[in-house]
């Protein structure tokens, strides 16, 4: 089941930390390397809530997907909407929910949930292997290299810039 999120009031912190452990983990060991590994962890889910409650989810357009197997949440995105695209950010699937194809499923639903016309941008490090495969099953092309980060348009040569477009039919 698709889960759109749209408030702090309707999100599982728990559950979506879960989805992004790994991603906390590299991010507390990089930001918080002196502190010990369970308080920096604590401190990179902390801020990763924070960044949620006061500047993601103030803006009315932005949302957070969730794909529920089972009454689990298994694989979460961000999508933020820009003047002419959505940016797709934080594209992760739980540990031991992986290679189950919760990932392109998750693309595909939001895919739909948007709708003909729909832009969805984002990048995608090189090496990420499986998310690449994902991006194109899921009918993603790459659209520039080095990646562009739309919001702010820097790029990252370390990453692909990824472009998917929905058909307008």
């Amino acid at each position: 089941m698709l889960l759109k999120i749209t408030s702090m009031d309707d999100l599982d912190i728990p559950a979506l930390m879960a989805i992004y452990a790994e991603g906390n983990e590299e991010n507390a060991a990089y930001f918080y390397p002196d502190l010990p590994e369970p308080e920096r962890i604590r401190k990179a889910e902390t801020e990763f809530a924070r960044f949620l409650k006061d500047e993601f989810f103030p803006k009315p357009e932005n949302v957070q997907f969730v794909l529920e197997k089972n009454g689990v949440w298994a694989a979460a995105l961000r999508l933020t909407k820009l003047a002419d695209c959505w940016w797709l950010e934080a594209l992760e699937t739980k540990p031991g929910e992986r290679r189950k194809g919760y990932a392109l499923e998750l693309l595909r639903a939001v895919q739909a949930e948007l709708g003909p016309g729909a832009v969805i941008r984002d990048c995608v490090s090189k090496r990420n292997e499986p998310s690449l495969r994902t991006h194109f099953a899921a009918g993603f092309e790459i659209e520039n290299d080095p990646a562009v980060e739309y919001p702010d348009g820097t790029t990252d040569d370390r990453c692909y810039g990824m472009r998917f477009v929905h058909n307008i039919m």
